[in-house]
């Protein structure tokens, strides 16, 4: 069944910043592949399991909140009426205000774009239906680090 729009919907980009696209980035020095906006404190403090899970990210001063690292991408640079919102886990929704923005602004659905599709983009829509939101995922604007994983997660949020 096709998914349709809601009457009242906002575009989410999830994760499109430097550090896991740029060849400079935090990923990169890690010698793992760059694609999938995750900003931690220098301390790693508020970082969870992630500092532990991600070879040489602390080595790397990778995802440290106020660095070039954690930038949109210049291509996707947000407008001054564009809301950011910085995130500490996989989900959009975790310890941040997308929710209260969401309702506040009457948003019955998110669109999700972004990466990766099989983690921070798949845990944002699931948690967007969790907290009463419809959510689409635009299949062709999300991608995770290999076809075999973007589709699964795409069959699993279908």
């Amino acid at each position: 069944m096709p998914q349709r729009v809601q009457s009242r919907p906002a575009l989410t980009i999830i994760d499109m910043q430097n550090s896991f696209y740029h060849p400079s980035g935090s990923f990169s020095k890690s010698g793992l592949p760059t694609m999938n906006h995750m900003a931690i404190s220098e301390d790693y403090s508020d970082a969870g399991l992630l500092a532990d899970t991600i070879p040489n990210l602390k080595d790397n001063k990778g995802l440290i909140r106020g660095t070039r690292d954690v930038e949109i991408l210049d291509d996707l640079k947000p407008r001054p009426e564009d809301t950011i919102i910085t995130k500490t886990r996989n989900t959009a929704f975790w310890q941040t205000k997308l929710e209260e923005l969401l309702r506040e602004r009457g948003i019955n659905q998110i669109i999700a774009t972004g990466v990766g599709t099989n983690v921070c983009v798949e845990s944002t829509i699931r948690d967007a239906w969790t907290n009463g939101f419809c959510a689409l995922n635009v299949t062709d604007a999300t991608a995770t680090l290999t076809q075999e994983e973007h589709e699964a997660s795409l069959l699993s949020i279908k």
